[in-house]
C-alpha cells in the first residue's frame, strides 16, 4: 500500500510517443506501476511517453502540480548516448525548471551520467538516479543463452 504522501501526475495529456520510441523488443511496464515503493503512472501501447527529439518539434513542456510538492521525483531516460563514441561524461542533455508559487526559479540540470543514463550498457548507471528496478541476478539454467557473458577475467578484474 502506498501513502498519500506520494503522489503519481497524470500526465498523459502530454505523452507523445509509445512504447516503440524505445527500440527493439523491448516491452516497458504500461500503467501505474511502484518503482521502489513509490507510484508512477506510465501511458498505454499507444501513448505512453513524453519525448524530446527534433523531429518530434518538441523542445519543452510545463507541467502544473496544483498541490503543494516537497520532492518531485521524475522517471526519466535518456535515449542514444553517445559516451561510448566519446562524448564526455556530464554534457547537460536537459534542464528542469521548477517554479514556485510565488515565481521564484529553481533550475535543475540534468546531466548525463549524473542525473540521467541510457540504459544501453552494463555498469553505466547514472550516478545520481536509481533505476526502476533493483539489482538482480540472472536465472543460473534458463535464460537467453545467445546473450553475451562476462569473461572470468572481467569478474575478477577492478
Amino acid at each position: 500500500m502506498v501513502s498519500d504522501v506520494y503522489q503519481a501526475l497524470d500526465l498523459s495529456a502530454y505523452y507523445n510517443v509509445g512504447p516503440e520510441v524505445l527500440g527493439g523488443d523491448l516491452h516497458p511496464p504500461i500503467g501505474s506501476q511502484l518503482f521502489h515503493g513509490l507510484p508512477f503512472r506510465i501511458g498505454d501501447a499507444g501513448k505512453a511517453f513524453i519525448a524530446f527529439e527534433a523531429d518530434l518539434q518538441r523542445d519543452s513542456v510545463t507541467i502544473p502540480i496544483a498541490a503543494t510538492a516537497y520532492s518531485v521525483i521524475v522517471a526519466h531516460r535518456l535515449l542514444g548516448s553517445q559516451l561510448m563514441t566519446g562524448k564526455p561524461v556530464g554534457d547537460e542533455v536537459a534542464t528542469y525548471v521548477f517554479v514556485l508559487a510565488d515565481g521564484t526559479q529553481h533550475r535543475v540540470p540534468i546531466r548525463e551520467r549524473f542525473e540521467i543514463g541510457d540504459l544501453g550498457n552494463w555498469g553505466q548507471l547514472p550516478f545520481l538516479a536509481r533505476p526502476d528496478t533493483k539489482n538482480g541476478t540472472q536465472d543460473r539454467w534458463s535464460g537467453p543463452w545467445s546473450a553475451p557473458q562476462p569473461d572470468s577475467a572481467d569478474l575478477l578484474s577492478g
